[in-house]
């Protein structure tokens, strides 16, 4: 009995380790997930604020833009000098390069964006994955705990009621 119930302790002594363990992963995934997500919080906001900064300094050189525009057409009203309309027409065709250019700038930046949030999205669901996969083994692990406590438990019963018998049957004999 002794052996049985040396055999049970020690199985439930590995079980409670097992689940002590699998305990400590757990912990350790959802630190690493709340690491993650400050992680990306902080480049979300960099992020965000690197675009924004992008915003800002493309509207400013549009207005820019359009003032240099406004001053181009009055130039262009006076038509005395022909050299002068040349040049202005080359500086308005520079402008409408460097605005070009900083709409491409912008849609790159808008598209790595993008990207990086389908990047957070697939860490996301891959850690929302390895989450539920410790659950499902935390919870397998302490139903195993549990059926070998009602398993243990039920030899000790069965040892009393044995002890009993014996000792019922050691009175009767006596």
């Amino acid at each position: 009995m002794k052996d049985v119930e040396s055999r049970h302790r020690i199985d439930l002594e590995q079980r409670l380790a097992e689940n002590e363990r699998l305990q400590d992963q757990f912990y350790e995934a959802k630190r690493q997930l709340d690491i993650s997500r400050t992680q990306l919080d902080s480049f979300k906001y960099e992020a965000e604020k690197g675009l924004n900064d992008q915003r800002e300094k493309l509207k400013s050189e549009i207005q820019e833009l359009m003032l240099e525009n406004q001053t181009l057409h009055q130039k262009c009203d006076n038509k005395r000098d022909r050299e002068l309309i040349k040049q202005l027409r080359r500086d308005l065709e520079e402008a409408k390069r460097r605005a070009l250019e900083a709409n491409q700038e912008s849609n790159t930046l808008r598209r790595e964006r993008d990207s990086l949030k389908v990047d957070k999205n697939d860490q996301f669901i891959s850690f929302n994955r390895q989450i539920e996969d410790l659950k499902n083994k935390l919870r397998e692990q302490e139903s195993e705990v549990e059926r070998c406590q009602f398993r243990s438990q039920s030899s000790l019963d069965e040892n009393q009621k044995m002890h009993l018998k014996m000792e019922k049957k050691s009175n009767e004999v006596h």
